[in-house]
């Protein structure tokens, strides 16, 4: 497929809060060592809307952390607010759209934020 853009209907200000806490609680999942992150947005047919994914080689999520991942001042970071993922969670509600997350305790982990058209 060619490289152009892809559409998403929303607020700009918003999906980029969406995209920068999903980066940095990428990058800070790994104090020691960088982390590889890569973020790309693909739009599907015309009748099914576009699709965000940022994905790590970081440590990947522990089952207990991701059950409460998307919960306000959850974190397990020492300096963390734990609103990071509560922001990302909130902006696809407000967008429509669904959030996956795959990935292993030791495996890296995905963001896939589906947006409707």
């Amino acid at each position: 497929q060619g490289m152009g853009p892809v559409p998403i209907d929303g607020d700009p200000v918003a999906l980029r809060r969406l995209v920068e806490n999903l980066i940095r609680n990428a990058l800070e999942s790994r104090e020691d060592q960088p982390v590889n992150v890569t973020v790309c947005v693909a739009g599907a047919s015309s009748a099914e809307g576009s699709t965000l994914t940022v994905t790590d080689d970081g440590p990947g999520i522990a089952e207990e952390t991701r059950r409460h991942m998307f919960d306000d001042f959850y974190t397990t970071k020492a300096t963390g607010t734990g609103l990071g993922l509560s922001i990302v969670r909130r902006v696809a509600l407000d967008h429509n759209a669904k959030i996956a997350v795959t990935g292993g305790p030791e495996a890296g982990t995905t963001f896939t934020i589906e947006f409707p058209k």
